[in-house]
């Protein structure tokens, strides 16, 4: 959401947000469509996958957070090679980036950062591993 849709939504009782949600998620995945049980390892038919594996939930108002403020990115024109070169280490391979910004293989969305702050948080570890004494 953007804009004056995002104002409207961000006056809801965060319940209401959350409802709203989950019941869009129900909608694209439910429809008798298997998915794994909460429980153990087997499937379930549910018009409901969702609201039925929920286990919390919590909704933020990006647009009053700092240094955020509910920004996002998109590609724009002549944009080709410029999330490669957002996910390039700078300064030696000392400062590492991640966002969906990063991310030169999936559109702008929080899985692309969700993937992207798992790369930087593995390249870290990488880094920090400790190497075998020469001899």
């Amino acid at each position: 959401l953007s804009g004056v849709a995002s104002e409207r939504a961000a006056a809801l009782p965060h319940d209401e947000i959350a409802n709203k949600c989950v019941a869009q998620l129900d909608a694209m995945f439910g429809n008798g469509e298997a998915h794994p049980e909460a429980s153990g390892g087997g499937t379930s038919a549910s018009a409901t996958p969702a609201s039925d594996l929920l286990a919390g939930w919590r909704v933020v108002d990006w647009a009053k957070v700092p240094y955020v403020r509910g920004a996002y990115s998109y590609p724009s024109a002549f944009a080709a090679g410029a999330r490669a070169a957002l996910a390039t280490p700078s300064h030696g391979g000392r400062v590492l980036y991640a966002g969906e910004a990063t991310n030169a293989s999936a559109n702008p969305c929080m899985q692309a950062a969700i993937e992207t702050g798992h790369r930087a948080a593995a390249e870290v570890m990488l880094r920090r591993a400790p190497t075998k004494a020469r001899l």
